[in-house]
């Protein structure tokens, strides 16, 4: 595979939001390219600081996600188990340190492993469910989700699957579906639907018949343990700040080299012996480099959250993100706006977010305002599995730690009601609206937030962009 030419377009957009940082940033790579001593300005470590941020900070969100469901896998045990290669079911947000987990959906069951393939392949197994939705998202660790499992990607249908890891040369049986990653580490993420809270130990069934192993252990018949997931007294905090964070991130990309196309790029962040093969330690550096390192934290991320931000469209009021990085293309900037925001976010043709914030006057969403958001007869969100509706509290964009019937509501809720017109009205609000609203009620925090909309498995008009949700009006 060729080099691909540095392009600081994949660092700051086409049009960068902040032209003296680019105008800055060019100038001084510039000159780095055709500077032979080893000693770097202050300046040029900024520089250094905030490309290197930028590119490796989707491999630190995941290298952060792993640590944890490690943590969470071992229930304790750390030592003796690490956590790898073990599914847990989680019910709730695990950590506040886990912002991606932030938009949880009460009508889905979820699950998590931190998968290593370092030695050997680690083979899944999960049965056949029938019509409920499930699927099993693989994150790789450059928070590319490279493949998923499940009633979409595999039609439901029990299986075996192997997640092999880059380099390996073994032989696997016919009967196995190979599924090849391009980094060692990887994130498994899991999703069983359930209509209400009744549903639970039937998706917790289910996956107590699935089993995951590492290829010299598995066992079909061996099933998954149920323990539900929450972070033993005893985890490990982890601590990236400062330059810690660097720290992190070069042993990340040790343990997860980058493709080869990318070696002009990593030789000139191997000014700062950033690159895999070396053991950067802050404490090697000296104290312009240090500087320049620090100062080059906050401007970077600054970049990355002002991304994220603008990242989609706006349609009818809703904001519309379409995830698609992979590991291969080389817009880092996107790359980190994602690890940064929706790490577990599924592709389109997957999972369809659309996300609203405000009403059709232009005001913030509220818990002190009343809200109807009316679907047509037939104008429902068109999609293959089921949708649902969730509210999430702003700033900290979580749900409800309990199932409750009124924090959510889908297609599947048995409390759904259609009007004589076929119509199908939604009621949000923090009080109950009573009599034959209150089917139909999801019920609002005090304070602002914004409403999520899932389409699982949505139909052809969803991807396209022809299908266009109604506006939120307010009622009072």
């Amino acid at each position: 595979m060729s080099n691909r030419p540095l392009n600081l377009g994949d660092f700051f957009g086409e049009t960068p939001a902040n032209p003296e940082l680019y105008e800055q940033v060019s100038r001084a790579v510039g000159k780095l390219k055709g500077k032979r001593e080893t000693i770097l300005t202050e300046n040029e470590a900024f520089v250094l600081g905030v490309l290197v941020f930028i590119y490796a900070y989707s491999a630190v969100e995941v290298g952060r996600a792993l640590h944890y469901f490690r943590q969470l896998a071992a229930l304790g045990d750390i030592g003796d188990y690490y956590g790898w290669n073990q599914l847990r079911v989680l019910n709730s947000p695990v950590s506040p340190e886990l912002s991606y987990l932030r938009r949880l959906d009460n009508n889905i069951l979820y699950c998590a492993a931190a998968l290593d393939l370092s030695d050997e392949p680690v083979l899944f197994y999960t049965p056949g469910i029938g019509n409920r939705y499930f699927s099993y998202q693989l994150i790789d660790s450059y928070a590319n989700s490279f493949a998923y499992i499940g009633t979409r990607a595999t039609r439901g249908y029990e299986g075996v699957f192997a997640i092999v890891g880059p380099g390996w040369r073994g032989k696997l049986s016919k009967e196995l579906s190979w599924i090849q990653s391009q980094t060692p580490h990887n994130l498994m993420f899991g999703r069983i639907a359930i209509g209400d809270v009744e549903e639970v130990s039937l998706a917790r069934e289910i996956y107590s018949r699935s089993t995951l192993a590492p290829l010299r252990y598995f066992r079909k018949e061996e099933g998954n343990d149920l323990s539900v997931g929450s972070l033993p007294e005893c985890a490990q905090p982890l601590d990236l700040s400062g330059l810690k964070w660097f720290e992190f991130a070069s042993r990340l990309l040790n343990h997860n080299p980058p493709p080869a196309s990318e070696n002009d790029l990593i030789g000139l962040f191997a000014r700062l012996n950033f690159c895999p093969g070396f053991d950067f330690q802050a404490r090697a550096l000296t104290t312009n480099v240090r500087s320049g390192l620090k100062r080059s934290i906050p401007v970077a991320q600054n970049e990355i959250i002002r991304y994220a931000r603008t990242m989609g469209e706006s349609i009818n009021g809703w904001h519309i993100s379409r995830p698609g990085c992979r590991l291969l293309e080389s817009n880092y900037l996107e790359r980190a706006a994602i690890a940064r925001e929706r790490l577990t976010e599924s592709a389109v043709d997957e999972i369809f977010n659309a996300e609203c914030f405000a009403d059709s006057q232009g005001g913030l969403l509220n818990g002190s305002k009343k809200y109807v958001l009316r679907f047509e007869k037939r104008q429902e969100p068109s999609v293959n599995a089921f949708w649902s509706l969730t509210q999430c509290a702003i700033p900290n964009q979580q749900l409800a730690n309990d199932r409750n019937t009124h924090n959510s509501i889908s297609s599947l809720s048995p409390r759904l009601k259609y009007g004589a017109d076929g119509s199908i009205e939604i009621h949000v609000q923090n009080t109950d609206p009573g009599g034959d609203e209150a089917g139909n009620w999801l019920r609002s925090p005090a304070g602002n937030f914004s409403l999520l909309l899932r389409m699982y498995l949505p139909s052809e008009e969803v991807i396209s962009g022809w299908y266009k949700l109604p506006v939120l009006h307010r009622s009072a």
